[in-house]
């Protein structure tokens, strides 16, 4: 940090109070989204004003962090701004990582009617109703015995492979769409249970997601870049360490 303020110094590199205050604006913006988006009916200003009072800073507190490290920013842009990655790289970088990054899993959407452990006459009778026309969600909102659900209709959304326990996972990922199944016996009593749709594995394609590794993939290596310059400058410059402040060394 001292070195890119050196380097700020040296090339008049100075941070006005225009662009301090885009900056506010930005995370105005930024912890706005952040309140909403976990619920909250926020503007971005009352949000903003939140988050200082969170962090127990004033706004002139944040301006003056602004204006000291704006500058650091500005020096990591000029000196490394431009490294990119390839188009090779960014292929390279999806290949790797899309099947776990940008795939989502196999799902089931399901429903089900939860009879307790000493209802199976019951849940075999329900079952021969619901083969025989009976209205699937009516039955689950009179006798489910899963609260979670039974107002919904038996409604349990939509799931994928290794978030319910096995034998009803078992039996959703073996059945066809619109197919009723059970009871199945599970360590809560016996679930009779459709599959309302089924979504197979899918993988977003490269062009969906390749601006989003492009940006990735800059970040790093701009990261890269500008720790090779410090590097650099610590050797032109001849950096000295007070005795008892050198860095840890590395490996």
């Amino acid at each position: 940090i001292e070195i890119a303020k050196a380097y700020a110094q040296e090339h008049n590199i100075t941070v006005s109070d225009e662009e301090v205050d885009q900056e506010i604006e930005k995370i105005k913006e930024q912890v706005g989204d952040q309140a909403r988006s976990s619920g909250q009916d926020l503007s971005n200003q009352e949000a903003y004003e939140q988050a200082l009072k969170q962090n127990n800073i004033t706004e002139e507190q944040l301006r003056e962090d602004i204006r000291q490290t704006l500058p650091y920013q500005q020096v990591q842009e000029r000196v490394a701004g431009d490294a990119e990655p390839s188009d090779e790289e960014i292929q390279n970088f999806y290949e790797k990582n899309k099947g776990a990054q940008f795939t989502t899993p196999a799902q089931r959407c399901v429903r089900h009617i939860l009879y307790n452990k000493d209802q199976k006459e019951k849940a075999e009778e329900a079952t021969q109703q619901l083969e025989d026309g009976a209205d699937f969600a009516k039955l689950a909102e009179e006798e489910s015995q899963d609260p979670g659900s039974a107002a919904n209709g038996g409604d349990l959304g939509c799931l994928g492979k290794g978030e319910t326990v096995p034998e009803f996972e078992e039996a959703v990922f073996g059945a066809e769409q619109g197919e009723i199944v059970g009871p199945v016996q599970t360590e809560f009593g016996y679930h009779i249970i459709e599959v309302t749709d089924i979504k197979p594995e899918q993988t977003r394609p490269l062009e969906d997601v390749e601006s989003q590794i492009r940006s990735q993939l800059s970040a790093e290596k701009q990261t890269e870049e500008f720790n090779r310059w410090v590097e650099e400058q610590k050797e032109e410059r001849d950096v000295k360490y007070l005795k008892g402040y050198e860095p840890p060394k590395q490996g």
